[in-house]
């Protein structure tokens, strides 16, 4: 089957739908408990309208992610909290991946923060949207989004500017990701020390922090994987990762390229997994994992233990980094580099937006950073981290080949009539010719177009809108339900 690399301004990323409703964060905004309406000039005090207003905003920017956010203290239940006009700006407890402390609590002073940056005389109006950003932006870090994650576009690497350089070795890929500055996660002193990103409306959360968000808020995706207990600590025995699809919200605004395209991606995170010291060999053994790919799809790898001790399963941090090699164990793919060392911000290591050169098979290697380690001056050598892995597609051409047999007869409408109806999670094989989710008329006016083609020939073909017979076609698919129809 034809298919075309993922560009960074097309952003154009499939979905398979998520069908199963979310559980929701709840997020405290207390307005009240650090307000001083007298004493301290600092303070911003809150109007009604004032609290709508934010709450209204925060809603938005988390739209479809999971979250609630209220101005009266809950009840009952876990919840987390935000409190104004406390500290200096912005901060968290961390970051807390998969959020597995729902309970955790952050703290926004958006005229402190507004004054750190410049602006000592900010308007209301300034100061209100500074509170929705820096508490989007903090309530990012308590469901798992990172700084990092403002990275747009999708295979524009890294922003212009010194953060390639903050990498260790430095980030080999590009550094065109032009519209990081829209992005929620970059509202912060170590992306910008001006006040434009903060009082700026349209901030919004990207697929990258989005994905993160979504699997923390709203479990259970199931896209934990235990690490294997056989040995993986070469090519030939990698453990096989299975990714699995879910639908992400799209908060693109009007007049980008992907406004309004439905956007997933295939996820999954290897839980608790650990680099441990042979007894036989006394080096620390690395960890191998298999993950399959079409060639343009893009994926960002994320082996992580010192950033997520503070509030994971992590009990013993490991330094370790990540090599991207081939399914023969050679390495290169990474822009001509082995992988990464270091990120930017802490001694775990990041591959953001490698790129797949082939259909097939590649291998993730997590290795310590020293492999023969004195436990006296290396103590970080063994340890527990998680492994996140993310990719976004590239763009498949739509076919109804769907039993994969290089043609288009009456097998593949086998396919398509056994499945038709289906609105959420489908699958080529199941009779989702146009690789949006759903098996439907759409599908079946592909299949009529291309029957009697080649695969070859029907990845060129045009994607038709229902016609009637097609629609005709659906009402005797309804009729017969499940009968077989013989096919000669």
């Amino acid at each position: 089957m034809k298919r075309t690399t993922l560009t960074i301004h097309s952003m154009l990323l499939f979905v398979a739908l998520f069908g199963v409703a979310h559980a929701q964060q709840v997020v405290w905004v207390d307005f009240d408990s650090e307000t001083d309406t007298g004493a301290d000039p600092s303070d911003f005090i809150y109007s009604a309208p004032d609290r709508a207003g934010v709450l209204g905003a925060l809603s938005d920017k988390f739209f479809g992610l999971g979250v609630t956010f209220t101005d009266t203290m809950p009840t009952a239940g876990l919840f987390s909290k935000v409190t104004l006009n406390f500290g200096s700006g912005g901060s968290s407890g961390g970051v807390d991946f998969q959020n597995k402390k729902k309970s955790d609590s952050a703290s926004v002073h958006a005229p402190a923060l507004l004054d750190f940056v410049g602006e000592s005389f900010p308007t209301p109006t300034e100061v209100l949207i500074a509170t929705v950003n820096v508490t989007a932006h903090e309530v990012g870090h308590l469901l798992g989004a990172r700084h990092d994650d403002a990275f747009l576009d999708i295979g524009a690497g890294v922003a212009p500017g010194p953060f390639a350089g903050d990498f260790g070795p430095a980030y080999p890929g590009p550094a065109a990701a032009a519209g990081t500055f829209s992005e929620i996660m970059a509202a912060n002193t170590g992306f910008t020390i001006t006040k434009d990103v903060y009082v700026d409306p349209d901030l919004y959360f990207g697929p990258r922090s989005s994905a993160k968000i979504l699997q923390g808020a709203a479990p259970p995706l199931d896209v934990d994987v235990d690490e294997t207990a056989s040995m993986h600590d070469s090519v030939p025995t990698a453990q096989i990762l299975p990714l699995k699809t879910f639908e992400i919200p799209n908060h693109f605004p009007a007049g980008h390229p992907a406004e309004g395209v439905v956007l997933f991606v295939d996820m999954v995170i290897v839980e608790e997994a650990t680099l441990t010291l042979s007894t036989t060999t006394g080096m620390v053994e690395a960890d191998h994992y298999a993950v399959s790919g079409f060639a343009g799809d893009i994926f960002q790898i994320e082996a992580l233990s010192a950033t997520i001790s503070h509030q994971s399963d992590i009990d013993d941090e490991v330094d370790m980094q990540i090599a991207i090699l081939d399914d023969v164990g050679a390495g290169g793919l990474y822009y001509g580099e082995l992988g990464n060392d270091d990120e930017r911000l802490s001694l775990d290591s990041t591959i953001i937006d490698f790129i797949l050169p082939y259909d097939g098979e590649f291998i993730i290697e997590v290795f310590p950073s020293s492999k023969i380690p004195d436990p006296a001056t290396d103590p970080d050598a063994t340890g527990e981290y998680e492994l996140y892995v993310v990719r976004y597609r590239a763009v498949l051409e739509p076919s109804a080949d769907f039993d994969e047999d290089d043609d288009v007869d009456g097998f593949d409408f086998l396919a398509w009539q056994r499945s038709f109806g289906l609105t959420s999670g489908a699958t080529k094989s199941q009779g989702d010719a146009d690789n949006n989710g759903t098996v439907d008329a759409v599908d079946l006016g592909i299949w009529e177009t291309q029957y009697g083609t080649t695969a070859l020939l029907a990845a060129a073909a045009t994607v038709p809108e229902p016609t009637t017979c097609t629609l005709a076609l659906v009402s005797l698919c309804l009729a017969v339900g499940r009968r077989r129809i013989a096919v000669r």
